[in-house]
């Protein structure tokens, strides 16, 4: 009896239906042979295809996002046989490609949020044990979007912080400093020491 796998993150939607291999004695709620899987990306595409199209997506967008997220300023792209993706003007433009002649390839323009919800659909897959497929990525880290996400934005509200409140201690530093100068007596900037003090 074959076993259905469903993940979801925003507009995007995966349906993986599969089997274990029993000849090595694999969990019976696992796959390893992938019979079909079906991508609805919603408002924008519906996807099949075959195990190595899926290992293909699965690939170009994770290591795509790897290199992009984190230097969004440096255009990049990342292509496979049957999946390529590159950066221009706000988009991420996917294209894919059927492994069938007659069958026109497929190109679609995501935004940062499509993007997003179709790496953290992805990234479902990549961590459920049940899969057991090899997904072409022991070649490199792959990098939890989630995780970079809040990671960017807690540092960015931390460093906000640490300057907002270094600024009030310096101004008031220099406050407490110029309150104790009696100002009844010359101030002497002396060039030589580079100092200030009073005569």
């Amino acid at each position: 009896m074959k076993n259905s796998f469903n993940y979801s993150k925003g507009i995007a939607n995966i349906d993986i239906d599969g089997l274990p291999d029993f000849s090595i004695s694999q969990d019976s709620n696992s796959i390893s042979i992938i019979l079909s899987w079906k991508l609805n990306l919603i408002g924008l595409a519906t996807l099949e295809g075959k195990k190595e199209h899926l290992i293909d997506l699965l690939y170009v967008i994770k290591s795509y996002s790897n290199k992009f997220i984190y230097d969004r300023d440096i255009l990049t792209s990342v292509s496979t046989e049957y999946v390529s993706i590159t950066y221009s003007k706000d988009y991420h433009n996917l294209k894919l490609v059927s492994s069938k002649k007659d069958v026109k390839p497929l190109s679609l323009k995501l935004d940062d949020a499509d993007f997003i919800d179709l790496t953290l659909c992805l990234d479902k897959i990549y961590d459920d044990s049940r899969l057991l497929i090899n997904w072409k990525t022991n070649n490199f880290k792959l990098k939890k979007t989630n995780n970079l996400l809040i990671s960017n934005k807690n540092e960015s509200s931390l460093a906000s912080i640490l300057l907002g409140t270094f600024l009030v201690l310096i101004s008031s530093i220099s406050f407490i400093n110029l309150s104790k100068i009696d100002l009844s007596e010359p101030i002497i900037y002396d060039t030589n020491k580079e100092s200030l003090f009073i005569d």
